[in-house]
């Protein structure tokens, strides 16, 4: 802070002052410095500044020293000298004048001010300034004029008419609508008048005496419908609105009102309050039954649902046109409402035509202005799809949990097929009989087969597209024609064409599989007299033309598979719904409408197309078009994996608290030389393997274990020794979302391995496990 000037002259404090005044200024100067407004001592002849505050000098973004150096025209933007020079002169005739302006910062920003200036009483003439911001009044100055903008706006725009009145009624203010409805040239011309300089005198007394009651008792006049007779005869009718006008100690200075013309309503009041029309037009049924029980009103939407014209059912009895026969049901519904005046609930009814339908019911009794009954008004709404949905819904909801129990069960199976995976290849270097040997083959397939069948049950149950690869997809279509033609029934004749040379495709076999067992079944169902049912799978490119001619299609190489039946064909009007979930054709439990839904989402996650033919009376074929994979060197499904190497000794810890698997696992390993510790569960593991961490080259766990899962157990050896190898094995499916501790133990392990699995799978991974460099962890 730069010090005051040296002569003192504005602090009064100077170096011959005596000790009393020195310490008053002292006073008067931290008072001085204390104002959040700027503070300037001014010499009125120069306009040059002879003192400043500290907010002067903050607000300015100037020093104390650089601010002394200017004068008035240096810090005030666009100064309106003659203004000023009037300000100076009621100065000299009041001692105080207020003017506004512009100050300019030192960074040449500026902002706007209101002065108050008066003279200061010393030895010299000096003037103080004291500047007060004023950007936030500016600010709400303008913000109140655009709000006013735009209430004037608001109100021009809204086409009801929109009066401001004071105290006696007289107009004060009108929007545009108004001013047009009324014929005037411009808003003005209201301004000043009252409802008798307007209308017919009869509105006008009872528009101001309705008005001056509202600013009497401050009760707002709402909705109001007010007869306007104007001078000539001609009646308009308003919808009015009207509200008192308060100031800001709360008393009514007048009232603000909003009509709207209501006249082509009234007139048509009479047609409106006959609601024929609008009932007529209801999308659902609407009947009236008079107390003769007679149908005296029947609908357009009644017509829809029960197929019944209005001239045929005017005059008959409900149940008669309703289909129902239960009488009992019938005394209930009418004792309620004679009773209650009401009922509701659902109905089963039948059409003329002898559908079967669930209706929705909603009977009223209706009276006459004496209160008395007149007759009873339905309204009936057809909810026959809705439950029909509904009990699609439950249906799929029954068929998701058996697929839970189905994944425990198959869980189970893994667990129970794994230990004669293991020993049927452990058993074979002991046999030399042929016959032994076969029945060992029989032994082994038999185990495949029911590995297969498990991961048929987990795929179709979690309905996941898992790692799309390599597959050859004859087998599976011949694995259906073998099922069709050993379960289907004799009066269906199964033809199958496969060619030997068909290209891959990159899929999952399990849903694949699912594809083509449901067009089967599907197949199966359209001929319940019998037929020909046909599978083929080709091979077919498709350039840029052929593809056009199907929907959907693509060019590109594509493997094809096919089913055709020979019965009814789809009928043209159902063939819209066919791929909606739960549509069917079928009866009542016999198909969820899931399956041509499940079949279409399949072969578009696969990347793929279908293709429908159908022709009544001559049969329906369904082609699925998989992308191919063209040059692919496809192996069998059952290639002997490479023989693993011989171990060294090396200690294996396995983990398992199934104990048919923990001993085939160590037997399989302690045959190829390795030496095996076994644990039935985490805890005993873990304590095992802090008891002596650096002795084991691998630990072999299941994922899913009572007290300590595999998941924690790898976690714990870890941390006990983070280089050591983990190879995980699990029942469940890697898509199996489900299963959070077979994913993590996946996340954790080295290398994972799904049961069942074979010895020369588990061989090869634990020699691959051991073999890995360490600096891959």
């Amino acid at each position: 802070m730069d010090p005051t000037p040296e002569d003192g002259r504005a602090s009064g404090i100077g170096p011959d002052a005596d000790p009393a005044h020195r310490g008053l200024d002292l006073w008067y100067r931290r008072l001085f410095e204390a104002v959040k407004d700027s503070v300037f001592v001014l010499d009125p002849e120069t306009m040059r500044f002879v003192d400043a505050n500290g907010s002067a000098c903050q607000n300015l973004g100037y020093t104390r020293g650089e601010l002394l150096a200017l004068s008035v025209p240096d810090v005030a933007a666009g100064l309106d000298h003659a203004r000023f020079e009037s300000a100076l002169a009621k100065i000299g005739e009041t001692g105080h004048a207020i003017l506004e302006g512009m100050h300019q910062r030192k960074d040449g920003s500026t902002y706007p001010i209101e002065v108050s200036l008066s003279q200061l009483a010393t030895d010299r003439r000096y003037l103080v300034a004291v500047v007060h911001e004023i950007t936030e009044r500016h600010q709400a100055e303008e913000a109140l004029r655009h709000e006013q903008t735009l209430f004037r706006n608001l109100c021009d725009a809204i086409p009801d008419n929109i009066y401001f009145k004071d105290r006696q009624s007289r107009f004060v203010r009108i929007n545009a609508a108004m001013a047009r409805n009324f014929g005037l040239r411009q808003v003005s011309d209201v301004v000043g008048k009252t409802d008798f300089d307007i209308f017919a005198s009869e509105h006008a007394r009872q528009a101001y005496a309705d008005e001056q009651r509202l600013m009497e008792t401050g009760e707002p006049i709402v909705g109001i419908e007010e007869r306007e007779t104007w001078p000539g005869g001609r009646v308009t009718w308003v919808s009015s609105t009207k509200m008192p006008l308060r100031d800001e100690l709360g008393r009514i200075t007048g009232l603000v009102g909003i009509s709207r013309d209501i006249t082509e309503r009234r007139l048509s009041e009479e047609r409106l309050r006959e609601q024929n029309e609008i009932l007529s037009n209801s999308h659902e049924g609407v009947m009236i039954v008079n107390l003769d029980n007679e149908v005296t009103l029947w609908n357009h939407g009644a017509e829809e649902m029960f197929g019944w014209t209005a001239a045929e059912a005017l005059g008959r009895q409900p149940e008669q046109v309703l289909g129902i026969k239960d009488t009992g049901l019938l005394a209930t519904m009418r004792t309620a409402v004679n009773r209650d005046g009401f009922w509701s609930g659902e109905l089963r009814l039948k059409a003329s035509d002898g559908r079967e339908l669930i209706v929705e019911s909603r009977i009223t009794l209706v009276r006459d202005s004496a209160g008395q009954p007149r007759a009873r008004l339905s309204i009936l709404a057809d909810i026959t799809e809705k439950k029909l949905l509904e009990e699609k819904f439950l249906h799929a909801q029954r068929l998701e949990n058996i697929g839970m129990l189905a994944s425990g069960i198959a869980h189970d199976l893994n667990n129970v097929l794994a230990p004669i995976m293991f020993t049927a290849p452990l058993l074979r270097d002991s046999l030399s009989d042929p016959a032994d040997l076969k029945v060992l083959d029989t032994l082994e397939q038999s185990a495949e087969r029911g590995a297969g069948l498990v991961k048929q049950i987990l795929g179709f149950v979690h309905r996941t597209v898992g790692d799309l690869r390599p597959t050859q997809v004859r087998h599976l279509a011949q694995d259906i024609a073998n099922l069709v033609g050993q379960t289907f029934p004799k009066s269906i004749q199964l033809k199958s064409k496969l060619s030997f040379d068909l290209w891959p495709v990159m899929g999952d076999a399990t849903q694949i599989h699912q594809v083509l067992l449901n067009l089967c079944v599907n197949a199966r169902d359209a001929m319940p007299e019998g037929g020909t049912l046909r599978i083929a799978a080709s091979n077919a490119r498709l350039d840029e033309a052929g593809a056009a001619a199907i929907p959907g299609a693509r060019p590109g190489a594509w493997c094809v598979l096919e089913v055709s039946d020979t019965g009814g064909g789809i009928p043209l009007e159902i063939m819209k719904n066919i791929w909606k979930p739960f549509f069917t054709t079928k009866g009542a439990g016999k198909g969820t409408g899931l399956g041509l839904t499940t079949i279409r989402g399949i072969v578009s996650s696969h990347n793929g197309f279908i293709e429908l033919q159908t022709e009544a009376g001559h049969g329906t074929t369904f082609r699925i078009y998989l992308p191919a994979i063209e040059g692919y060197a496809s192996h069998s499904a059952d290639a002997h994996l490479p023989k693993a190497p011989e171990g060294h000794g090396e200690l294996i810890l396995v983990v398992d608290d199934d104990a048919a698997i923990r001993d085939v696992v160590a037997a399989a390993l302690e045959k190829q030389g390795y030496s095996v510790v076994r644990c039935a569960d985490g805890r005993e593991a873990v304590a095992m393997f802090r008891s002596q961490p650096g002795r084991f080259s691998l630990v072999v766990t299941d994922a899913d274990m009572p007290q300590m899962g595999g998941a924690e157990l790898a976690r714990r050896l870890l941390e006990l020794r983070p280089e050591v190898r983990i190879l995980g094995m699990g029942g469940l499916s890697t898509s199996d979302g489900d299963d959070p501790e077979t994913l993590e133990i996946q996340r954790l392990a080295h290398g994972f391995l799904h049961k069942p699995f074979t010895v020369g799978e588990l061989l090869c991974a634990v020699h691959d496990l051991l073999r890995a460099p360490r600096q891959q962890d």
